[in-house]
């Protein structure tokens, strides 16, 4: 079966359509986009021969070869990244009419991906001694434990927390509206204690027309915090109370934890990580020991 539509007349008219589709209807940004490009690019390469005209001959079959042939001297979560890029490429080429077939999912993981490995939880208490680091009688104190106390609480990721403007927060409704991945904006309730940090920061920081967001430099040059900043900041909180290093990642993942033991179901953490697929929230039910335990069966031999 034929697609419906030709292919571009190059490799590199491809990834520039391929490009606008990232930047328009993903909305990624563009060091995101570079990184899926030079995958794509990698994908055509070698399982098309760099020949658009052979992208709709593309089977199961070759792309099962393209994985194996380039795992050999990586690691199986640097192939994994890869296969990611091709499936978000494999997925624009079918709605395209390039391929007729879908056959993003036919691209197989490697084993050890990231189904298969836990997230890395934070220890009970972490995210408050963490928070207890911060000396809130400074503007940069009380910005910090706005920060932290907005990652320990909802979960957001660093990029989304740098992207917060003053017109996201809905003070009369409780609501923090999240410009997350995708281009989504996702509203979150805003809890009480998040609340407070947050309008603790605004009104010792004061009112700034220059920047819309809320995450403001302190000292020039001005303007807002980057992700960078933002993971030194944890970074530096946790080697004055003795922590490891948290990063900004793993508070969120403790944000899943400490819901799925307060019994929260699986469908509510994915609503307020903003998952929109159930199968990346249920990496959690997997350090949910206790549940665990409950449910399996005793080994052969072991008198339990």
């Amino acid at each position: 079966m034929e697609a419906s539509s030709s292919a571009p007349a190059s490799l590199s008219a491809l990834l520039e359509d391929y490009r606008a589709y990232l930047a328009s209807e993903r909305a990624l940004r563009s060091t995101t986009i570079e990184y899926y490009l030079w995958n794509s690019r990698l994908f055509l390469s070698m399982a098309c021969d760099g020949d658009p005209a052979r992208i709709g001959s593309l089977t199961a079959q070759g792309l099962a070869r393209f994985v194996i042939a380039v795992a050999v001297g990586r690691r199986a979560s640097s192939v994994n990244t890869i296969v990611v890029s091709v499936r978000s490429l494999l997925r624009w080429c079918h709605a395209s009419g390039l391929i007729a077939t879908p056959l993003a999912q036919a691209t197989p993981w490697l084993a050890r991906g990231r189904a298969s490995s836990l997230p890395r939880m934070v220890a009970p208490g972490a995210a408050g001694l963490l928070l207890s680091s911060f000396d809130r009688s400074t503007l940069v104190g009380v910005r910090d434990f706005a920060m932290v106390t907005v990652f320990a609480r909802l979960g957001l990721r660093v990029g989304e927390l740098v992207a917060v403007e003053v017109d996201d927060v809905d003070w009369r409704r409780g609501v923090l509206v999240v410009r997350s991945k995708g281009g989504w904006r996702d509203p979150l309730p805003v809890p009480v204690d998040v609340g407070e940090a947050l309008a603790a920061y605004l009104s010792a920081r004061g009112r700034d027309e220059r920047f819309r967001h809320v995450f403001l430099r302190v000292r020039a040059p001005w303007g807002p915090l980057t992700p960078t900043a933002v993971r030194a900041v944890v970074r530096r909180g946790c080697a004055r109370v003795g922590l490891p290093d948290l990063c900004t990642h793993r508070l969120r993942h403790a944000v899943a934890g400490d819901l799925l033991a307060q019994g929260a179901g699986l469908v509510e953490i994915g609503q307020l990580l903003r998952h929109h697929e159930l199968a990346t929230t249920a990496i959690y039910a997997r350090v949910d020991t206790a549940a665990l335990a409950s449910v399996a069966q005793p080994w052969p031999g072991s008198g339990s």
